[in-house]
């Protein structure tokens, strides 16, 4: 038998989870469609009765007609959709109107809305931040960095040639030389 990583059961909590709303969704569909379906056969005696123009002289039968047809022109399926999305958000009010349920939704928001977003705005602020704040030398022997650039790459040279070279340049920057930020660019004949 496997043994489950943390990754894999996390996937697996979160699909079972996605499965039950998926459930929970499509029974408040289907109650929603068994409802209006029954209303809709309990208006048929109205309806017969305002088809043989029964009471015409009343206001509220006329209302009460009027209210009826309109229930019936509506699309079954379009007013199953809203009657269920109505309830759905009922039982999501119930259980945010409690103190623990509004935490619960702030920490859904902030896990699933912010914090993907926070790597995005430090890389923002890091570039934009940088140009304008004076360098220190901690911040300068951090801001060390070697850039190769070659077409093809192990074609070039060998691996132990760059191996050595990427090993010269971080002992110049682990010895504390302060001249200049290490950069060193490898290019092929075509690249010139």
């Amino acid at each position: 038998m496997k043994r489950l990583s943390p990754r894999r059961i996390t996937a697996l909590v979160s699909a079972l989870l996605a499965l039950i709303s998926f459930a929970r969704v499509a029974v408040l569909f289907l109650e929603a469609m068994a409802l209006v379906r029954d209303e809709r056969e309990q208006d048929g005696e109205l309806l017969r009765l305002c088809r043989e123009g029964a009471a015409r002289g009343s206001v509220k039968m006329r209302s009460a007609c009027l209210q009826a047809n309109a229930d019936q022109a509506s699309p079954l399926v379009l007013k199953a959709i809203v009657r269920a999305v109505g309830t759905a958000w009922a039982e999501f009010y119930a259980t945010v109107s409690t103190p623990f349920g509004a935490l619960a939704v702030l920490g859904f928001f902030a896990i699933s809305l912010v914090m993907p977003v926070l790597p995005w705005a430090r890389a923002l602020a890091a570039a934009f931040g940088a140009s304008s704040a004076p360098l220190d030398d901690d911040d300068l022997e951090a801001s060390s960095h070697v850039v190769v650039v070659a077409n093809g790459g192990a074609d070039y040279a060998p691996k132990g040639a760059m191996r050595r070279r990427l090993s010269r340049v971080r002992n110049l920057v682990g010895r504390g030389d302060r001249v200049a930020t290490p950069h060193i660019e490898w290019l092929n004949d075509g690249d010139i």
